[in-house]
Order: C-alpha cells, then structure tokens, then sequence
C-alpha cells in the first residue's frame, strides 16, 4: 500500500503579507511608470509644437525681407595656397604684396550671375579648394555668404551669392540677400559671371543686368570684370589650330588668335546686352577673363591649369581682380535698401498723362481702327487675298458700317424721343400748379373789391337827405348831380 502524500504547507499570515505588500508595490511602480510615460508624451508633443513654432517664425523672417540675420562670414587660413603649383603660387603672392604695396590689406569681390553660370566653381576654383558646395539643382539658390583667406598678412574675400533668375524673372528675394550681405561693407571688384558656351544673350540677360544696375548704381560696371567660364568647353565654335593635337578635354587645341576673337565677341555681345538693359551707349566691363573651373583641364608644363590659347587662368584673374581694385578711387560701400526710393516724377509730367491717354483714343478710333480694318481685307497673316476676297471683304466692312451708322442715327432718334416725352410730362405735371395760382389771384383779387365796395355802402353822405317816398328818391336820385369833391369836414 502506498504511503499517503504529504499535505500541502498553507503559507503563513507573514508570508501572505509580504505577497500583498510586493503587488501593492508593484501597482504603485506600474501607476508611477504610466505617469512618467504620459508625461514624457507630453514633452514630446510641447518640444514638437515648439518645433513648429520655430519653423513657423523662421518661415516669417525669410519670407520678409527687411528682416533676417546675414550669415556670418567664413574666415581661415589659405592653407590651399601651399597646395597649389610653385608657379602659382609665385604669381599670386606677387599679387598680394603688389596690394600691400599700396597700403591695402585685403580685397573684397562680390560675385554675381544667373543661375548654373559656374560661381560657386569659380570660388572654389580661386581659394583652390572646395568650400562651396556647388548645388546639383539651380532651383533652389544658395544663400549669400562671405568666404575670407588670409596669407602673408593679406585677407582675400568673396562674397558668393544665389542665382539671380527664379522662373522666367529675376528673384527679388535673392537680390535682397545679396544687398544685405554687402550693406556697409567694402567692395573693390564685383565678378559678373557668364558662360563662354552660350551663343546668344536673351531677356533673362537684360533682367538680371537691370536688376544690378538700379540695385548698386550706373557706377558698379566700371569695376566690374566679366568672368567667362567654361573656357575649354569641347563645344566652343573654334577653328583647329593644330591638327590632331589635343587638350585634356579630348578637344583639339584651338589656334590663339581664333580663341582670342571668339573670346572677344562673346564680351562684346555681353557688354552690348549691357547697353540696353541699362539704357547707357557707354556702359561697358573694366576688363574681362576667361577660367576653366573642370579638373581635367589642360596643363602646361608647371602642372598649371591653362586655356585652349596656353594661358594660365587663375594667376591671370586674381590679377586682373586687383587691377581693377587699385584703378578704382578706394572701395565701393553699398547701403542697402538706399535706391529703393527712385525718384519722384515731376508735376507737369504727371498730367499730361489724362491728355496722353486721351489722345491716343481718339487716333485709334478715329484712324488707327480703320486703317486695321481696311489692312484687314487685303490678307491674313499667311498669304493675301485674292481681288475678289478682297472686294467681297471691303463690301462687308461697308455694309457693317452702314449698318452701324443706322443703329447710331436709330439711338440718337430714340433718344430725342425720350427727352420730348420726358419735357412733355413734365410740363403736364407742372400745369395744375399754375392754374392753382392764378386762380388763388383771381379769388385775393375779387376779396379786395368786395371789401372795398363794403366800406363805401357802409359810410354814404351826410348832406344827403332821407328820402320820404320810393318813387321821388329815384327821380331826385336821377336828376341830381354826381358830387365830385370830397365831403367837407363839417359834412363829415
């Protein structure tokens, strides 16, 4: 037989209360790990709505163009100078100490363009290294910034700024940048970057030129060096100099004079797209150049970066940069916001601008309009007419006229008819009124004389005696004569 299984040991009342103390406590740990959550929930819901606020007020300041911090300006070392070749390296620090020379001790650039012209390549291309981060799209623009590289105890400066197009006009919000960056400050050479590979200028051109000029005046363009980029470009019209050789753009290398007179025109058509926009025959460039931001452009024999016709570019610009700079009287200090106001017009001129329009409606109705209409007949705008189109055109254009006049005369009939009727009701509407008065004088008139014979029965002669019988009155009435004075005093 199996031994009995032994009972099972009932907890004690100190255990069972160390149970209900360890839940008890574990409901509080639980409650408390729900508030802790619900308020880091709740954290998070503040610091997003904070978020919201801030991309909301950061919104607002871009979006108003009077207001906004300018980006603070990017100031180091030119450590990439040391990278560059020995060659360039002599010609530029040639450069700086022929600035120091004449007591200047930095140089400002502004750099300017449309969109996808090269100006953030032709920063890096100057420094020699990447600062600027060139954008992959030109839609949306980078803000205006100052990159600043001192060596030999000489600062260089450039201001690079947005592209200046947005849609098929200039972006106001980017030539508001670019004012506000360069408020106050110094400005020696401004770069006007335009590609070598464009064969024709447009209205974009013109727009952005206009925009420059009544934004930093008519005299901005006198130091103002048009930079022209992609200078080794494969696709520039040029004649093969020397057949077969070719550059390390794959391109044969084109003759020097060929490339200089290609360069040459392309800086007239700018300068001349320069003269209409801005309405000057004067207006031209300081000077012009040529850069080729690429790599893998040709090399000369000091591993120097040099154009189809052998010249090295970047030593070249920079000179170029502080020519224009020491040509100048001092530094060109721009105030932003100053040539908003423009100027005000003239009384007189303001009107005769009522005259003026009035003027030119009356010449088109008068000749413009049929001088249309007669052109009109004889053709379209693909081909003319023949004699019979021509004659059944004209006799149309008549018979409309024609008919135009007849509505004009019928208009003019029923509108004397209108104003008959209208002076004709008036003049009924007026009739009782006259009637009404001239009959109220006729009745004042009649009431004066009833009194006035009233008075004169009332008051008859003294020295006239009562008469005694009917029939002698009258008779004594009759022969009596009519007393013409007036009755005496005693009479009376």
């Amino acid at each position: 037989m199996a031994p009995p299984a032994p009972a099972a040991e009932l907890p004690s009342k100190a255990d069972a209360q160390q149970q209900q103390q360890q839940a008890d406590d574990d409901d509080d740990f639980e409650e408390e790990e729900d508030e802790i959550l619900a308020e880091e929930d709740d954290d998070e819901i503040d610091e997003e709505e904070e978020e919201d606020d801030e991309d909301d007020l950061e919104d607002d300041l871009e979006d108003d163009d009077d207001e906004g911090d300018v980006q603070p300006a990017d100031v180091r070392p030119w450590t990439s100078l040391k990278s560059m070749p020995v060659a360039t390296q002599t010609a530029l620090v040639g450069t700086l100490k022929r600035l120091q020379a004449q007591k200047r001790t930095e140089l400002t650039a502004l750099i300017v363009g449309k969109n996808g012209v090269g100006k953030s390549s032709v920063v890096n291309t100057i420094f020699g290294d990447r600062i600027v981060n060139t954008p992959v799209s030109t839609i949306e623009p980078d803000a205006t910034r100052q990159y600043s590289r001192v060596a030999s105890d000489f600062t260089l400066s450039i201001i690079n700024s947005p592209g200046l197009l947005q849609g098929d006009g200039v972006s106001d919000r980017a030539m508001t940048e670019i004012s506000k960056c360069a408020n106050g400050k110094p400005i020696d050479v401004v770069l006007y970057v335009e590609r070598l590979d464009t064969y024709r200028t447009d209205d974009n051109d013109r727009a952005v030129l206009c925009a420059l000029n009544e934004t930093f005046g008519p005299s901005v363009w006198a130091r103002t060096l048009c930079v022209l980029t992609h200078g080794a470009a494969s696709s520039l019209p040029i004649s093969d100099g020397s057949e077969g050789a070719a550059n390390g753009n794959g391109s044969a290398a084109a003759d020097g004079a060929a490339y200089a007179r290609y360069v040459s025109s392309k800086v007239a058509q700018v300068e001349a797209c320069l003269r209409k926009a801005t309405g000057n025959a004067s207006a031209s460039f300081a000077t012009s150049a040529v850069v080729e931001c690429s790599a893998r452009c040709r090399k000369n024999a000091n591993n120097e970066g040099v154009l189809p016709d052998g010249t090295a570019f970047l030593p070249r610009i920079v000179d170029l940069m502080a020519d224009v700079a020491l040509k100048g009287k001092g530094p060109m200090v721009h105030a932003h916001g100053a040539r908003r106001r423009g100027k005000k017009g003239k009384l007189w001129q303001k009107l005769l601008i009522p005259f003026i329009c009035y003027g030119q409606y009356w010449l088109f109705k008068l000749y413009s309009k049929h001088l249309f209409e007669a052109d009109s007949c004889k053709g379209d705008r693909y081909t003319l007419f023949s004699s019979t189109d021509q004659e059944k055109k004209s006799s149309e254009r008549d018979d409309k006229e024609a008919r135009e006049r007849v509505s004009a005369r019928a208009r003019e009939d029923d509108e004397r008819a209108r104003r008959a009727l209208e002076a004709k009701s008036s003049d009924s509407a007026s009739a009782p009124s006259a009637n009404a008065m001239e009959a109220l004088a006729a009745k004042k008139k009649k009431a004066l004389e009833e009194s006035a014979n009233n008075a004169s029965t009332s008051s008859p002669p003294a020295s006239t005696p009562a008469p005694e019988h009917p029939a002698a009155t009258s008779t004594t009435l009759a022969s009596a004569p009519v007393a013409t004075s007036p009755p005496t005093a005693a009479a009376k």
